[in-house]
């Protein structure tokens, strides 16, 4: 699980600020999908930790909610 915030409007927000937030789900997420039979350990699921923020978005923060959209649209990959 991973939250990192910097929230602000998105026309301030800067791409290290948009990356920093959205690297930690996003890269978590494809790090344990490919490690897992990488390691030869099959998983039969692993659980993703999402926020309403990706369906209902919450003003500054636009990466967190994008981040979050990601893990919904992977959970259903």
């Amino acid at each position: 699980m991973s939250m990192v915030l910097r929230d602000r409007m998105f026309e301030d927000m800067t791409f290290q600020e948009w990356e920093m937030t959205t690297r930690p789900k996003v890269q978590g997420t494809w790090n344990l999908h490919n490690a897992s039979p990488a390691a030869k350990c099959p998983l039969d699921f692993f659980l993703l930790f999402s926020s309403l923020s990706g369906i209902l978005g919450q003003v500054g923060q636009a990466n967190y909610a994008s981040a979050n959209t990601f893990l919904d649209a992977f959970a259903r990959y």
